[in-house]
């Protein structure tokens, strides 16, 4: 298995995993909001006091109690996306490391993309990168490697190269290892082969694939 084959094999089973999470998820909050609804209706029948209110006031009761329910994950899912964007927000605000180029491996480092670029070349090969964040704005090309538990957020789309293409200027991670790092705001380019990989990525939005 090459390389690239690795990568994307790892990418697999990485958005497998968070998507059956998140299914999950929502086959709980599903169950908490139908499970609260139809409780309501067997204690409506069943209470000695409403059960001779009629059907009406029993499916009355179990709808504003499923109402009830749903507002509860509502409220639960707003606070987990406010959350969720206050630790985006402070990673973004988080001092910045001291970033030497010439490192071979980066760990818990806040990374602006710019500070990768070495005097006579922009590629970083064969490097190490763990819970690591790279901040853009910026453009960064992936060629190949190996990337686990890591992810894109405000990247927009993955851009796909031409076969043949000559890069300046940009600063590319060329078979790097790459774990538990998030990307941020910036721009993402790849060659045809990994952006095949990108493709099947469920999620990842990827334009220029050729053929």
């Amino acid at each position: 298995m090459t390389v690239k084959d690795r990568l994307w094999h790892k990418l697999g089973k990485v958005d497998t995993s968070l998507s059956f999470f998140d299914r999950a998820l929502q086959l709980v909050q599903f169950a908490f909001v139908g499970s609260g609804g139809i409780g309501a209706l067997i204690l409506a029948k069943t209470d000695p006091v409403l059960k001779d209110l009629g059907w009406i006031y029993w499916y009355t009761i179990a709808l504003l109690v499923g109402l009830i329910c749903a507002g509860i994950v509502f409220v639960m899912r707003g606070a987990a996306k406010n959350q969720a964007m206050a630790a985006y927000y402070s990673s973004l605000a988080a001092p910045k490391s001291l970033v030497n180029p010439l490192s071979e491996s980066f760990v818990d480092m806040v990374i602006p993309v710019e500070d990768l670029r070495l005097p006579d070349k922009q590629v970083q090969t064969g490097k190490h990168f763990r819970r690591c964040k790279f901040v853009g704005p910026g453009v960064i090309a992936i060629l190949g490697g190996s990337y686990s538990n890591s992810g894109f957020l405000e990247s927009g789309d993955v851009l796909a190269l031409p076969d043949g293409s000559y890069l300046t200027g940009v600063v590319a991670l060329e078979n790097c290892i790459v774990d538990q790092c998030q990307f941020i705001k910036v721009t993402v380019l790849t060659d045809q082969y990994s952006a095949k990989g990108f493709a099947g990525v469920p999620g990842v939005k990827v334009r220029g694939i050729i053929g």
